[in-house]
């Protein structure tokens, strides 16, 4: 036990030495049953100043009645204890550990590093780097464990230095702000972090620093990276860090990173590297990338880009766009170990390693990709007996499709969307619950392909099974969501409608004769959201723009182009590409 100036307000008052380990509660505390969070909080005496204010009552405000007399204002709550006052360092650090698990895409933290810090934190008078990303990681994880939901703060000053824990602390501020849905916030947050990094990358290399340092430093700006594109629109703004800006090497294998190994082996990005468990974040790395071309080229326009028309863009042509993106992730998936593979492995092995949410995350990335790619040409509303034959709404691709292409397509879609919702399934009954805001984008995205082939079984030639159970591990899985993310609520709404609209199209075809996608083109643009944007009522939906006001807008996001091997270079192929 120690003595010192940091004592609690009740021995303060009782003028009684305060003794403690640096943490509450108090000995003294103990002693009269003052236990709970928050009764024993430590400090340092309050700075008296001159003419002893510190012993005067709170000033009275008043205001206007509005006849000339005046009323007292009551004075505002006190606020809630920080999480630095009411959390003790073993608190944070299993905050910490819960964190990167439930969290691989921020795979920034050195969790020995960390608790260093932290550690040399207490009993300081000012909150250090550790303790502010202390505070994130709590507020962050806090609806993950039912406990009471804890704001951030904003306790960053962007007028300082930066330093590494400033920046993790945006990366996590950012991720707690898009799960409220402030998808806004979360990109400024995100956007404000890449700056920091920037600086930070030119000032590393001026100065040398220890090989476990510059390795903190590389995760952090991968994490920037991931970041960057888990809150991109994919229309409006554009990439912060595109891939061949970085110039640095992939992310160090887990072990070296966890052991702090300065001299390991450094994989340039234009090299490829061992593709195993060991590896993971260098994965998911190279994941998000892909992803992110993925929903890119969705959102801003997809198949109906004027240059998808042209023959070398037909998608089962090798120099297609689609075809290439396709390609990369294939290739992508291909090195991997295959026991990195859902549904070849269950989510239960890994899970039993304590690797089950990684490994739900690599599996997740591959199928939300491919849900995206082959949805982008089916019909939005299908006739209630049609089997796969591509689009059917404009602009029709003028070409035939070799024999069973589209039968291909649906098997891959329809089989995405229900791994996807496998394994979100299967990691929550291994105790390994991947309830983060990107996985429950990717269950959403599956909800809407088995709520379509529930209603139009045609589409997948009768070879989905147990939709209703799929279906209803969607829908349970969203309401558990909604309840933890705020920003799920808008998915949800989403899918009722979708249920809605497809459940009454299956029960009565004629209703719905001649509508077509231009008929609801907000509640198609709410299924490629990742923002959690509600559609409007289906009555605004009809009242949408025509499609030549689409297309205009498509050509103002993406110039035409003057031939095809101009269109293919809007993706470059990645330099891990097989």
């Amino acid at each position: 036990m120690v003595r010192t100036t940091i004592a609690c307000a009740r021995c303060r008052s009782s003028k009684v030495k305060c003794i403690h380990d640096g943490a509450p509660p108090c000995r003294g505390c103990v002693r009269a049953g003052k236990t709970e969070p928050g009764l024993c909080i430590l400090s340092r005496p309050e700075v008296k100043k001159s003419g002893s204010q510190s012993l005067r009552a709170p000033r009275q405000s008043y205001r206007s009645r509005g006849d000339g007399t005046r009323e007292a204002v009551a004075a505002p709550p006190a606020s809630p204890p920080s999480p630095r006052q009411t959390r003790s360092p073993s608190d944070v650090l299993q905050t910490a550990t819960l964190f990167m698990h439930k969290f691989p895409e921020l795979g920034f933290l050195h969790k020995p590093t960390f608790s260093r810090d932290l550690k040399k934190a207490r009993g300081s008078p000012a909150q250090s780097g550790a303790e502010l990303l202390g505070a994130a990681l709590t507020a962050l994880c806090s609806p993950l464990t039912q406990s009471q939901r804890i704001q951030p703060g904003d306790q960053i000053s962007l007028s300082e230095p930066p330093h590494l824990y400033a920046v993790q602390c945006l990366l996590v501020k950012s991720m707690v702000e898009w799960g409220q849905g402030n998808v806004h916030l979360a990109w400024m947050y995100s956007g404000a972090a890449i700056r920091m990094m920037q600086f930070l990358n030119t000032a590393a290399a001026k100065s040398p620093s220890d090989g476990l340092m510059l390795e903190i430093h590389n995760r952090t700006l991968w994490s920037c990276f991931i970041m960057d594109r888990l809150v991109f629109s994919g229309v409006h703004q554009p990439l912060c860090l595109p891939l061949d800006s970085l110039g640095t090497h992939w992310p160090v294998s887990e072990a070296d990173y966890a052991f702090g190994h300065a001299g390991v082996m450094h994989y340039p990005v234009s090299e490829p590297f061992p593709m195993t468990m060991n590896n993971s974040y260098a994965i998911l790395v190279q994941g998000f990338d892909l992803w992110t071309q993925a929903h890119h080229w969705v959102v801003s326009g997809g198949r109906r880009r004027k240059d998808m028309l042209l023959e070398a863009n037909h998608p089962w042509k090798e120099t297609s766009l689609w075809m290439k993106m396709r390609s990369q992730l294939q290739g992508w998936r291909e090195a991997q170990d295959p026991r990195l593979l859902y549904p070849t492995n269950p989510a239960s092995i890994c899970a039993s390693l304590g690797k089950g949410e990684i490994f739900g995350y690599i599996n997740l990335i591959y199928y939300v990709s491919i849900l995206f790619l082959n949805r982008e040409y089916i019909p939005f509303l299908p006739k209630t007996a049609a089997t796969p034959s591509g689009p059917v709404d404009p602009p029709l691709l003028p070409a035939s499709s070799p024999e069973g292409w589209w039968e291909t397509r649906a098997q891959e879609l329809f089989g995405a969307a229900s791994y996807i919702t496998n394994i979100l399934a299967d990691l929550s009954d291994e105790g390994a619950a991947l309830d983060t805001p990107f996985a429950a984008f990717c269950n959403f995205s599956a909800a809407t392909m088995n709520v379509y082939v529930s209603c139009f079984p045609s589409m997948n030639l009768d070879r989905s099974s147990d939709m209703a159970g799929i279906l209803e591990k969607n829908l349970a899985y969203l309401d558990r969501i909604r309840g933890i993310w705020p920003i799920g609520q808008g998915w949800w709404t989403t899918i009722e409608r979708t249920r809605a609209l497809y459940g009454r199209h299956s029960r009565d075809p004629h209703k719905y004769c001649g509508k077509t996608r231009d008929d609801f083109i907000s509640l198609e643009a709410s299924m490629h959201d990742v923002t959690g944007a509600s559609p409007t009522t289906l009555a605004e939906q009809e009242q949408e723009r025509s499609q030549d006001t689409i297309e205009s807008t498509v050509d103002e996001l993406n110039a035409p182009v003057e031939s095809p091997s101009h269109a293919l270079d809007a993706f470059p192929p990645h330099p891990f590409q097989l």
